[in-house]
């Protein structure tokens, strides 16, 4: 069934008795996962959070559930292809919460609880921020966990309205007044070192101190942090594009993006530990506050044509290349913006 609301989404949750989450791995996946965990927590549903490994297909995955011994499975922030999903349908309870398809399958089983927001909607919002949107319909009082749900939106490169005033309301000193560039690089900053493991299980008042605590070391040190973020060199600038290899592209590419709002933003990295995946590859991140485009669909399109992974959000999406096919990469994205 199609979950065109959270109501209805509210309702399917309760049903669950003993269920596992699989989130992404990376700050919207894991955000989610958080405060999913807090949710079922609080509503006495047993749950056990795993986090699925990027370089795994999401074929191997769907082999890896279709063997677990549980019967119910949330998925958030997994854009598990539809056949794989109605194929786990008929013999499992399948909860799929996400923001990255752009069509609804043509039939739904009563067994597939089916909410991908951007599918139904047409609107793109981080999973960390539908989960807190369900929490907060479910439980009095979830708004306190919105500090969760900002890590994940800010990560995701994704904002919305509800969420920016609860955190505001409620974390007056980790707001920026109305930007969230720096928070975006301090968060990143403070939490790149924690084990996602140790997020997970995390108490909220343990977290504060943490970002509080954190925020006064790099205060400290934040010149030379800026100084190493943007160690890049400029490939490619133009009126539309602008490529970079750096050390860490996802963030580059964010700070560089509020400098050009109007182009589209490339960052890749070349080191030697991602030559461990077969032909040796390239993380690669694209980020644009252009409306005109969708960088999600941009990359898909190039991961279908070429059988790899890659795809993300209309503003901000991630793909992992062939080191060969680098400049063929960078001529498909030219022909499409």
């Amino acid at each position: 069934m199609i979950a065109k609301n959270f109501k209805t989404l509210s309702k399917e949750i309760q049903k669950l008795k003993d269920v596992i989450v699989i989130s992404d791995n990376d700050l919207d996946g894991i955000s989610s996962a958080k405060q999913m965990k807090i949710l079922l927590d609080e509503l006495g549903i047993k749950n056990r959070i795993m986090i699925r490994i990027r370089n795994k297909s999401f074929g191997e995955l769907f082999k890896e559930v279709q063997k677990m011994d549980k019967n119910e499975i949330i998925f958030l922030d997994t854009p598990m292809p539809d056949k794989y999903l109605l194929e786990l349908a008929k013999t499992k309870k399948v909860v799929y919460i996400d923001h990255h398809k752009t069509e609804l399958p043509k039939e739904i089983p009563e067994n597939l609880i089916y909410f991908d927001y951007r599918a139904i909607t047409g609107k793109d919002i981080a999973t960390s921020i539908l989960v807190y949107k369900l929490g907060k319909r479910m439980l009095p009082n979830f708004e306190k966990y919105s500090i969760f749900a900002m890590i994940g939106a800010i990560g995701d490169f994704s904002y919305d309205k509800e969420l920016q005033k609860d955190f505001t309301k409620n974390y007056k000193e980790l707001y920026n007044i109305s930007y969230f560039v720096l928070p975006y690089f301090d968060l990143i900053r403070i939490l790149e070192n924690l084990d996602y493991k140790k997020f997970l299980e995390i108490s909220l008042e343990d977290l504060v101190s943490v970002i509080s605590n954190e925020r006064r070391k790099l205060n400290k040190n934040i010149a030379n942090y800026y100084k190493k973020l943007l160690d890049f060199r400029i490939k490619i600038d133009d009126k539309k594009l602008l490529v970079v290899e750096c050390k860490k592209p996802s963030l580059t590419t964010t700070f560089l993006s509020t400098i050009y709002p109007k182009k589209v933003i490339v960052g890749y990295s070349i080191i030697k530990k991602f030559f461990l995946f077969e032909g040796k590859t390239v993380p690669m991140s694209l980020r644009t506050y252009r409306d005109d485009i969708d960088l999600g669909k941009i990359a898909k399109e190039f991961a279908e044509k070429y059988g790899i992974e890659g795809g993300g959000h209309k503003k901000a999406a991630g793909i992992l290349i062939n080191k060969k096919d680098l400049e063929k990469f960078l001529k498909f994205v030219r022909s499409k913006i």
